[in-house]
This record gives structure tokens, sequence and C-alpha cells, in this order.
């Protein structure tokens, strides 16, 4: 008696390729096909393997048939091919930003299993240089519920601040008086209203201070007083909507 199966209904995730696990008994021949457009390393044995076409994924899934003739005649047996997609990973597009500052990364993809090249395995990590300038790379494998990997890549430039933006006026930003004992007045001409942020930060570019203040006039003052900071120089950077400028103060 001919008897003929295709095996059970499975899985895999997109990119990979899939053994068949078919079984006949008293056959002189066998046949695969596929309801999708795929192809079979050998569509005349049992046990081919089946790759995908880019169709069959985007579908999600496939239907392979196996038809087995012998002496009691043909019969055929299917079994579904689903076919996972993987899982979306974007860090986004390399950046680059000051070395005192932190950049989130988000893996994304809720639940998921993850693997930084820091070693961390959380869906979120905080990105630092501690100061220092350079170029740093994450990346990060996630693995979804259905055992599908995908990962993405991301390199962080940690700059230094270096001086004033020299596309501003020389006499934008005035420091009173420079050197300080770090208590002075920082005065801004050619404002316009809106908002601006003040962030001072240590040759190590750590921050020291930071204010939002509120520009109404096309000039601006504020006292700043620093405390106890430890004699050396200091960068003030001043932003606000379309410009950032940096400028050095020394403490003595």
């Amino acid at each position: 008696m001919t008897t003929a199966s295709a095996g059970m209904d499975d899985d895999i995730c997109a990119g990979s390729y899939f053994d068949c696990s078919g079984s006949a008994t008293n056959i002189n021949s066998v046949l695969w096909s596929t309801s999708g457009s795929g192809y079979f390393s050998n569509a005349t044995i049992l046990n081919p393997v089946y790759t995908p076409s880019q169709a069959d994924i985007d579908a999600g899934s496939v239907t392979l048939t196996l038809t087995a003739t012998g002496s009691s005649g043909t019969l055929t047996d299917n079994m579904v091919l689903t076919i996972n997609p993987l899982p979306l990973v974007d860090l986004g597009p390399d950046v680059a930003v000051y070395s005192y500052e932190t950049v989130i990364l988000d893996a994304g993809n809720s639940g998921a299993l993850y693997l930084w090249s820091s070693g961390e395995i959380t869906q979120t990590i905080e990105a630092s240089s501690g100061g220092v300038a350079g170029d740093k790379t994450y990346n990060v494998e996630v693995t979804d519920l259905n055992g599908c990997s995908g990962s993405d890549e991301i390199v962080i430039t940690f700059t230094q601040i270096t001086g004033i933006d020299e596309n501003l006026d020389k006499d934008f930003i005035h420091i009173l008086p420079n050197p300080n004992n770090s208590n002075f007045i920082l005065s801004l001409s050619q404002m316009t209203q809106g908002f601006i942020d003040i962030n001072i930060f240590n040759s190590l570019s750590k921050l020291v201070f930071n204010s939002h203040e509120k520009v109404s006039n096309s000039t601006f003052e504020k006292q700043i007083n620093l405390g106890n900071l430890t004699k050396g120089i200091y960068f003030l950077q001043v932003s606000g909507d379309g410009f950032k400028s940096v400028k050095k103060i020394i403490i003595q």
C-alpha cells in the first residue's frame, strides 16, 4: 500500500531555508511542489531543502505539497510553512553630539530578547563617552518570541567643545568680567524673541550649570554665580532656535 506524508506544519524565519521532512512507502517516485514561487534543491527526493522566494516571505506562508506515485496509485499530502518576519530594528542614523551628552538608544520590539555590544540586555540603553571625544559604535541583536533575530548598528561621534561658532558675530556673547571668580554677568546681543538654553561645562565636558530662559528683547542679561568651582577653564554654551555658540570662561 502506498503512503505519503509531507510532514507537520512548521515555521521558519525570513531569510532561512526549510528542510522538508517527507515520508512515503511503496512508491516509485515523488514530486514536491509549492503554492508559492520558491524552489526546492531537488523536488524528486523525500527530503529536499526549500528556499522561499521574496514573494513567499511577503505572503507570510506557503503550502508545500508532496505527491507520491506507487503501486496503489498517486497520493498527495500538504504542509503549511509559516515564514515569520525578522524583527525590525532601527537605532536611527549615525549622530554627532558633545562628549558630555548622553544618547538614549532604543531597539524597539517590546518583549523581545536583547544583546547589545556593550553587554547590556535591555530594550533601551544610555550611550555616553564619559567626556572623552571620539567615535563609539553600538550594535544590538534583537530576538523575538518566534526565535527570529534582527540587528542594527549606530556610530555616535562624541566631540569636545572647542570654541565660538565662527558663523556668529564675535560680540554675540559678552561675559563680564572674564576672567572672574565664578560670579559674572552674561550679556547677549542681536537676539530675537524666544527661548534659549544656557549650559556651562568644565574642561572634561561635564555639565556644571544649566538654565532655560525666555528672551523678550534684542538684548539679554543674566547674573550667574557658579559657586565654589575649581579654578580653571570652562565653556559657556548658548543655544536657541537656529543657533548655538560657545565661549570660554576663565575662573581664577
